[in-house]
């Protein structure tokens, strides 16, 4: 038991997890004669100038870099069509699975992507961008909260917490607790 805590402190604090339960589908368009530097860049396809997502393959929406990892470091993506013209490639992926991306761990491999070290700073830039990702792909979100409960976890996710879903989910030791009173 000590290893799993040691492992995964969600276990001891909690911990957001997003339900990807339907496609994810982007366009990756690249071009080899860009001279533009600090973006991705691709051997075969040259710079990334522009990536955009959508929920439902119709409605795209503009996606940075630092979002298309998040997609790349925890999302199984396929290509569905490649469409080359001249210098410039426009890739069109989906993704096939339902996936479970626990933030925590999803921090992890989104900061290993982008291949840079690891710091307070760079880790909340990761929770920030990974969680702004998912919901506007409107994806479900599930709190993960630990069975024990106190006084000060009751108070600290009565304020972190969305008001209906600690009403609906979580338990209070009285079995009745009015949320304002905490």
């Amino acid at each position: 038991m000590h290893t799993a805590y040691k492992e995964n402190l969600t276990m001891l604090f909690g911990d957001t997890s997003f339900v990807v339960n339907k496609p994810i589908y982007r366009r990756k368009e690249y071009d080899r004669a860009s001279n533009i530097t600090g973006l991705a860049n691709n051997n075969k396809f040259g710079t990334l100038v522009s990536v955009q997502v959508s929920n439902d393959g119709a409605n795209y929406q503009e996606i940075d870099f630092l979002d298309s990892a998040i997609i790349d470091s925890k999302i199984s993506m396929r290509e569905q069509s490649k469409d080359v013209t001249g210098t410039r490639t426009v890739i069109f992926e989906a993704s096939n699975s339902t996936n479970i991306l626990q933030l925590s761990s999803s921090i992890m491999y989104h900061v290993a992507k982008l291949g840079v070290n690891f710091s307070e700073e760079i880790a909340t830039m990761s929770s920030y961008k990974i969680v702004d990702l998912f919901r506007k792909l409107g994806m479900p979100e599930i709190y993960i909260i630990p069975k024990a409960h106190h006084p000060t976890s009751d108070m600290l996710f009565y304020k972190a917490l969305p008001q209906d879903w600690l009403k609906k989910y979580y338990y209070f030791r009285d079995g009745d607790a009015d949320l304002r009173e905490i």
